[in-house]
């Protein structure tokens, strides 16, 4: 007995029969989206094959045209500024200590480590070249343009110089395979993995920044035997199992480049359009209006210079009607005047530009206005929504990516201080320093950093909401310091410095005990009047 007939199916790749509707459009094979068949890659094959041309073009783009090098200007002005302050945040309860301890300990420490890390000899860097604010402002611009920061931790005996750590920022086209040799496992793009993929060591290309045609590599582990991290290499990993990093510009990389090329175009247009406010045009064939005119073509020069000179001659004894006054030329025989119009860029060009332009701050992650600089269309509300939005962009980039280089610099340098005994921190019975420093790392090594002022679009009113929100203990004192890139304790500590010396001058000129309230809380608009004089 035959078996009954079975009608061809299409399966998927699990052996299950294809269905015309799937329960997702996305997965549907409509007439609009059956081309469009991704390959799925793990993270690494994504994107490592094609890093070394993202770099380049993403370097290309950031130096060249004038969008992206404000973006990312406007960028690291924001989240950088002047450099990041060091906040040391001990964990006094798991240390063990008092509070007392605590902010004693933190004052001692940020003295130190400001004076190491903004020394006028440069001496934090290895280039010798940049203060600690340098340093963050050259790490973070590496991370705009390629996607990741790559720094090692040198250690340096430098004449008059307290500390042997000293930090190198590191260009991240040197971190790759020897020879250009492929991926493997355990190898990517430079990045050596361990058995859960973690980066263990990484492989840089020597020879200094200058040549990266250099063929000597040098294999770098990421951590000494007792744990000091020698090479730090960060970035913001977009998927699971991701082993360098890949600039914020990708997504927009070709739609800039496309719009940076139209600029350019329709900036050449109008160029060559204003080079020409009239033209003549006639019937006759080029080398007819020679022979013409009695010159031999030997070559346009000459041909131009004839027919311009015969022209002059008719145009000089010609007779012009006149009507009213006004003088009615009688042109040349086949001829007529075309007077050129001044219509590059196009009228849509503005509309076009500014459609393109959002699409770009869209995926930078600021807002149009910023990136453009064109504030004409604003109002209070949108400016406010616009900075807002951008300021948690900033924020968050100070925090994951800006934070923790600095968290690293700190550490070194914290470790090296506590070794040396200048830097003292609890112990157990029998334990060394530098063991102890080991056992509570983490504890002892907390810190905060803080920037720049977020910056207000209507001062008078954000402050007195600051005040509120203070006032009914909604936010701190620390909180909307550190929005306004201050340090709490030093504000608290210089007001009271300033109350004092009010109180001291005001007593000294027998001011009343209400004038001196005004000197103490700043409201001084009705002066300060003695004898009828301003003091």
């Amino acid at each position: 007995m035959t078996a009954p007939f079975k009608h061809p199916q299409i399966v998927d790749v699990r052996g299950n029969p294809l269905k015309a509707q799937g329960a997702y459009k996305a997965g549907r094979m409509t007439r609009e989206l059956a081309a469009w068949r991704p390959a799925r890659q793990s993270a690494d094959s994504d994107l490592l094959g094609q890093l070394p041309t993202i770099q380049a073009r993403a370097t290309d783009l950031s130096r060249n045209y004038a969008l992206t090098s404000g973006a990312h200007q406007l960028i690291l002005d924001n989240v950088i500024g002047t450099g990041l302050t060091l906040a040391p945040m001990p964990n006094f309860h798991v240390l063990g200590m008092s509070e007392e301890w605590a902010k004693e300990w933190r004052r001692d420490v940020k003295q130190k480590f400001l004076n190491w890390a903004y020394d006028d000899d440069n001496v934090i860097d290895a280039s010798r070249r940049n203060t600690l604010a340098g340093l963050f402002g050259l790490a973070f611009r590496s991370f705009l343009i390629h996607g990741e920061i790559l720094a090692s931790a040198e250690w340096i005996t430098q004449k008059n110089v307290s500390y042997k750590t000293a930090i190198q920022v590191i260009d991240p086209l040197r971190l790759e395979n020897s020879n250009m040799a492929m991926d493997t496992e355990s190898l990517r793009a430079g990045v050596y993995l361990g058995k859960y993929g973690q980066p263990i060591a990484y492989n840089i290309r020597m020879g200094g920044e200058m040549e990266l045609t250099s063929q000597t590599w040098k294999k770098i582990w990421k951590e000494t035997a007792f744990g000091r991290r020698q090479i730090f290499h960060h970035f913001e990993a977009q998927r699971p199992g991701q082993s360098r990093g890949v600039t914020g510009l990708a997504s927009v990389l070709a739609k800039s480049k496309m719009l940076e090329k139209f600029q350019d175009h329709a900036l050449e247009s109008a160029i060559v359009n204003s080079m020409y406010a009239a033209y003549i045009k006639s019937s006759m064939p080029h080398l007819d209006v020679a022979g013409a005119l009695g010159v031999t073509p030997s070559s346009p020069e000459q041909q131009l210079a004839g027919i311009l000179s015969a022209k002059a001659d008719y145009y000089a004894n010609a007779d012009f009607i006149k009507l009213d006054g006004v003088k009615i030329p009688h042109l040349y025989p086949d001829e007529e005047i075309v007077f050129t119009s001044a219509n590059h860029p196009s009228p849509a060009f503005d509309q076009f530009e500014r459609a393109m332009i959002r699409q770009l701050a869209a995926g930078i992650g600021i807002s149009y206005e910023q990136l453009a600089r064109d504030y004409r269309d604003t109002n209070y509300s949108g400016a406010r929504a616009g900075l807002l939005e951008a300021w948690k962009f900033f924020t968050s980039r100070r925090l994951l990516i800006a934070a923790p280089f600095g968290n690293w610099v700190y550490s070194l340098w914290l470790e090296e201080a506590i070794d040396s005994g200048e830097i003292d921190i609890p112990k157990r019975r029998g334990e060394t320093p530098i063991e102890a420093y080991w056992r509570q790392k983490a504890a002892i090594t907390d810190c905060e950093w803080t920037g720049n002022a977020k910056g207000h679009i209507d001062p008078l009113k954000e402050t007195r909401a600051d005040i509120e929100e203070v006032k009914f203990g909604l936010s701190t004192l620390q909180e909307k310091c550190a929005n306004r890139g201050l340090d709490w304790e030093d504000v608290i500590r210089q007001r009271a410095e300033e109350m004092e010396f009010a109180i001291q001058v005001g007593k000294a000129k027998g001011l009343p005990d209400f004038m001196i309230e005004k000197l103490i809380t700043g409201d001084v608009a009705t002066g300060i009047m003695t004898d009828g004089q301003t003091q």
